[in-house]
């Protein structure tokens, strides 16, 4: 009768064991499928915004670089094909290379055969008689549901007529027009 009552400790040696037992199989190769599930969720979404982060970087410098050409406007009337007219400067901007087209008006990034990266064009505030009023367009374009996805996630409408063409966000949303309402 003592014996049912009495209270069970285990000896150094029990507990010594106890501790040194490890874990089982079954036991890690849970936590390394849970590892694995977590890793095959995070790393899609981790590439999606290191590449994010570079396209707004990219988009930063070339709407700088469009208020230069702006400014360059306002001063002489037209705009330069020239960049070293304008008073600005460009930091590094791998993968991209910024070139200046349609005469000074648009100022557009093109990734450098870099997967995942979409085109990016900055248009400045010109009057076209085509559109009846002051243009000032920014485009993200993406030809890839890789490079699409780029552009949602900068906050990019999809063109109602070119699928691959996304309007960013600017102040004033209405000078894409029909592009974005479907009319």
């Amino acid at each position: 009768m003592n014996k049912i009552y009495q209270k069970n400790t285990p000896d150094g040696k029990t507990r010594l064991k106890r501790f040194l037992a490890g874990f089982t199989l079954v036991e890690l190769l849970v936590v390394v499928l849970i590892i694995g599930i977590l890793a095959a969720i995070a790393l899609p979404r981790y590439n999606l915004a290191v590449r994010k982060a570079k396209v707004a970087a990219i988009l930063a410098t070339l709407n700088k670089m469009m208020e230069a050409s702006d400014m360059y406007y306002m001063a002489n009337g037209t705009y330069t094909t020239d960049v070293a007219a304008l008073d600005v400067s460009i930091e590094d901007t791998a993968p991209y290379k910024l070139q200046l087209v349609d005469g000074g008006f648009r100022w557009e990034g093109n990734p450098q055969n870099k997967p995942g990266y979409p085109i990016l064009q900055v248009y400045g505030s010109y009057f076209i008689a085509h559109y009846g009023h002051m243009v000032k367009w920014r485009l993200c374009i993406g030809g890839t549901e890789e490079t699409a996805a780029v552009c949602r996630a900068l906050g990019g409408i999809q063109d109602k007529t070119v699928s691959y063409r996304f309007y960013l966000p600017i102040n004033d949303m209405s000078a894409y027009g029909s592009a974005i309402d479907g009319n």
